[in-house]
């Protein structure tokens, strides 16, 4: 028997993790706010979910589009927002960040098979 948590990408296809759209400017708290649903119905909430910076070490959004890619900080579950379907992804954005840019995170949600 070979269990796997629910996750952003697999080896075997290489994805792209949870993408969503900055939705305020600059260095602003909640900036990145968007939602992800689980491949799978959770048995158990909320699963513990483990964030991973698609392009570079650490476990934060990344900003791909606008003038320099780059980090988003503060990257986190938004509070009462999990269920056994999904979730809702926050970040902090950075001071170069604008309205509209492409942010991205990898992350695996496991529900664990002990109660």
């Amino acid at each position: 028997l070979t269990v796997v948590a629910a996750a952003s990408l697999s080896e075997a296809t290489a994805g792209s993790g949870a993408t969503g759209m900055i939705g305020k400017a600059g260095a602003t708290a909640l900036a990145a706010n968007y939602s992800i649903l689980w491949p799978v119905t959770m048995w158990k909430t909320p699963p513990t979910v483990t964030f991973f910076t698609p392009t570079a070490a650490g476990a934060q959004c990344w900003r791909f589009s606008g003038a320099a890619a780059a980090a988003q900080t503060a990257t986190a579950v938004r509070a009462s927002s999990t269920t056994d379907r999904g979730t809702v992804i926050t970040a902090t954005g950075d001071a170069g960040g604008a309205v509209g840019d492409l942010v991205g995170v990898h992350f695996t949600a496991d529900a664990e098979i002990a109660a």
